[in-house]
């Protein structure tokens, strides 16, 4: 069982998409990567999508046929985002804290608390005041 790393893991994976996107059953044909269209129809990309797969003939194998690697992959990153869902997580509560704080001491506030008119768009949370639509003006 090999290491896999994201970036070799997410391009190959990249092409067994296109392989099952345009039909192609993939198997090992001894050195070779042999490439069947399961259902015969014109495909005009089959030719590009036969040259990308076989230019990548090792990487593909050996992820089609280590399936442990993949699943150690997996794992590892399955808790790579439980630590990062726990990080948020405990940052949201922190978030929520400061602010009850900070509108408590400062009951006469308006508008946005964390940005010079409003909570970014891309905001994980918002203000309670870009929230609630209030008044953006002078804090």
């Amino acid at each position: 069982m090999g290491d896999v790393n994201w970036d070799e893991l997410d391009r190959v994976v990249m092409l067994l998409n296109l392989a099952q996107e345009h039909d192609l059953k993939l198997e090992r044909n001894g050195e070779k990567l042999k490439m069947i269209q399961q259902h015969q129809h014109k495909d005009d990309n089959l030719d590009i999508i036969f040259r990308a797969l076989a230019a990548n003939k090792e990487d593909v194998l050996r992820i089609m046929e280590d399936g442990a690697a993949v699943r150690q992959w997996l794992d590892g990153t399955q808790q790579q985002l439980i630590n990062l869902h726990n990080k948020l997580n405990d940052t949201m509560d922190r978030w929520i804290n400061v602010e009850r704080m900070y509108l408590a001491l400062h009951p006469d506030s308006r508008g946005c608390l964390c940005a010079p008119n409003t909570c970014r768009d891309d905001a994980v949370v918002r203000c309670t005041p870009c929230a609630k639509g209030e008044d953006n003006g002078e804090k």
